[in-house]
C-alpha cells in the first residue's frame, strides 16, 4: 500500500479471476462505505519464456512505477512519456522515478 495525497494506492496480487475480484471490491464498497477505482487488471505468468515479466520480484512500489511506465508508453520508441511525465503524475521527483526503475529493471533482467 502507498498513500498519496491521502489517497491510498494497492497492488494486489490474485488467484481469482476477474468477475471474483470485482465482487469482492463490490463487498468492500458496501460494508466500508468506500471509494474504489479499478485501474486495471493484469495477468502475471510464472512460466519461463511466458513473455512477461517477473513482477512479483519487485516492491509494490517498483511494480506500480514499472507498471505505470509500461501502460503509459515509457518504453515505447519513441518515447509516449518521459520520466518527468511519470514524476508529475506520481507527485515524485524524476530522480525517484528513475531509481525505482532502475532497480526494477535490474530486478527483472537478473543483474543485481
Amino acid at each position: 500500500m502507498d498513500i498519496r495525497k491521502g489517497v491510498e494506492h494497492w497492488t494486489l496480487l490474485t488467484h481469482n479471476d476477474r468477475h471474483e475480484i470485482e465482487i469482492a471490491l463490490d463487498e468492500v464498497r458496501d460494508l466500508e462505505a468506500a471509494k474504489i477505482e479499478l485501474i486495471g487488471i493484469s495477468e502475471v505468468d510464472t512460466r519461463v519464456g511466458g513473455g512477461e515479466f517477473p513482477l512479483y520480484n519487485l516492491s509494490p512500489r517498483q511494480r506500480e512505477v514499472f507498471q505505470l511506465a509500461r501502460r503509459r508508453g515509457y518504453y515505447a520508441h519513441p518515447k509516449e512519456a518521459t520520466a518527468s511525465d511519470l514524476a508529475a503524475e506520481l507527485d515524485v521527483t524524476t530522480s525517484t522515478i528513475h531509481e525505482h526503475l532502475h532497480k526494477a529493471e535490474q530486478k527483472l533482467l537478473d543483474l543485481s
